[in-house]
C-alpha cells in the first residue's frame, strides 16, 4: 500500500500524458479524462497501478486492504465498490472498524462515542454493507426497513456500517471524499417514505418536516434515509439509535453538518445525529495503552494516507 511517503508530492500532468505518482518512477502514461478505466495504456506496470491526473487504483484489491482480505470478500455483498482506488472510503471503513473489532476496540469506542456513565455497552454486531456476516444474507432487520419504507428493497438504503448493541442501534455513515448532498433520483419514492411503517415519518421527524425540503432543497436525501430506517429498526429492537456521519476533519464544507440535519429532528432526538472525524478514532486509538504491531500498522496508516491529487497535489487524507 502506498502512502505519503511513497508517492510524489507534485504530479507531471501534460495534455497528453501523466506521471506515474510514486518517487523515482519515470513512467508516463496516456492521461485519462472525465471516468477512470482500467486500461494498459493508463497502467504503470513496476508499480502495479492505473493512473490519472487526481488518483490511482491497484491492480489488485488486497493492496488496499490491510488485514482479513479473505473475510472482506466472502462476507459482504456491496452492490458497488472502488475498493481499489487510492481514495475509497470503502477500505477506509474495512480497514479501521476492522482493526476496532481485531483488537476489541468497537465496543469501547462506540461507549466513547456515547459518553453516558448510565449506558454500559455489552455486546456488539458489525454488519458492513448490510451484509450480516452470521447468516450470509442482507441483515434481516434491514431488509424489513427497506420493504416498509422503499420501492425497490433489493437495490435501497446500504449504510457503510450498522452496529447493533444491546441498547443502542448504530449506523455510520462514513466519508472521505464524496459530501452529503445527495438528492432522490424518483420522485415516485416520497410516498412510501412518508406513508410507510404507519407514518413513521410524524415520529422520525419534527412537526411539519416536509420531504421535498429536507430530501430536495436540503439535499440530505441519504441521511434522511437513514434516519428514517434506522430510528425505525431501533423501535423494532426496543433500542436506542444513533445516526454517526464520520467525516474528515478538515472537510470545512461539512463542519456544520450538526446545525443542518438536526433542525429537522425532534428535540428530543437532536443529539442522536452525530458528526464525528476520522481524527477521533485516530486519537481514541492513540489513548489505547495496549501495544502492538497491528497498532503501529494502523496509527502508520491514518499518518500516511492519501486520497489522490488535487490540481497535480497530493492530497493527505488525515488530520494527524
Amino acid at each position: 500500500m502506498y502512502g505519503m511517503i511513497d508517492l510524489k508530492s507534485i504530479l507531471t500532468i501534460t495534455d497528453s500524458e501523466v506521471s506515474c505518482p510514486f518517487h523515482d518512477c519515470q513512467c508516463m502514461v496516456k492521461r485519462q479524462r472525465r471516468t477512470f478505466t482500467c486500461k494498459p495504456e493508463f497502467h504503470c506496470d513496476k508499480h502495479e497501478i492505473f493512473i490519472s491526473p487526481s488518483t490511482f487504483e491497484y491492480d489488485s484489491p488486497k493492496s488496499n486492504i490491510l488485514w482479513d482480505y479473505d473475510c472482506l470478500t466472502a462476507n459482504t455483498s456491496k452492490r458497488e465498490s472502488r475498493i481499489r482506488r487510492d481514495n475509497s472510503e470503502d477500505a477506509v471503513t474495512w480497514n479501521v472498524f476492522r482493526y476496532l473489532e481485531r483488537q476489541d476496540l468497537l465496543l469501547p469506542y462506540l461507549s466513547d462515542l456515547v459518553k453516558d456513565s448510565k449506558i454500559h455497552l455489552t455486546q456488539a454486531k458489525a454488519i458492513y454493507w448490510s451484509h450480516d456476516r452470521d447468516t450470509n444474507q442482507p441483515w434481516k432487520w434491514l431488509m424489513d426497513a427497506r420493504k416498509t419504507f422503499e420501492l425497490v428493497p433489493a437495490k435501497g438504503s446500504e449504510p457503510d456500517l450498522i452496529v447493533l448493541t444491546d441498547k443502542i442501534l448504530f449506523i455510520i455513515e462514513t466519508k472521505m471524499m464524496a459530501k452529503n448532498n445527495t438528492q432522490p433520483s424518483n420522485p415516485k419514492s416520497m410516498e412510501k417514505y412518508v406513508n410507510g411503517g404507519n407514518r413513521w415519518w410524524k415520529t422520525a421527524f419534527v412537526d411539519g418536516a416536509d420531504y421535498d425540503q429536507i430530501a430536495v432543497h436540503e439535499k440530505k436525501y441519504e441521511l434522511m434515509r437513514f434516519w428514517l430506517l434506522g430510528t425505525w429498526m431501533a423501535k423494532q429492537l426496543n433500542v436506542d439509535f444513533r445516526l454517526i456521519n464520520l467525516l474528515r476533519g478538515q472537510d470545512e464544507e461539512e463542519k456544520d453538518i450538526e446545525d443542518r440535519f438536526r433542525k429537522f429532528l425532534p428535540i428530543q432526538s437532536q443529539a442522536n445525529f452525530r458528526r464525528v472525524t476520522w481524527e477521533n478514532i485516530y486519537k481514541f486509538i492513540q489513548g489505547q495503552p495496549q501495544q502492538s504491531l497491528e497498532k503501529d500498522t494502523i496509527q502508520r496508516y491514518f499518518k500516511e494516507k492519501t486520497v489522490g491529487y488535487r490540481d497535480g497535489t497530493l492530497q493527505k487524507a488525515f488530520a494527524t
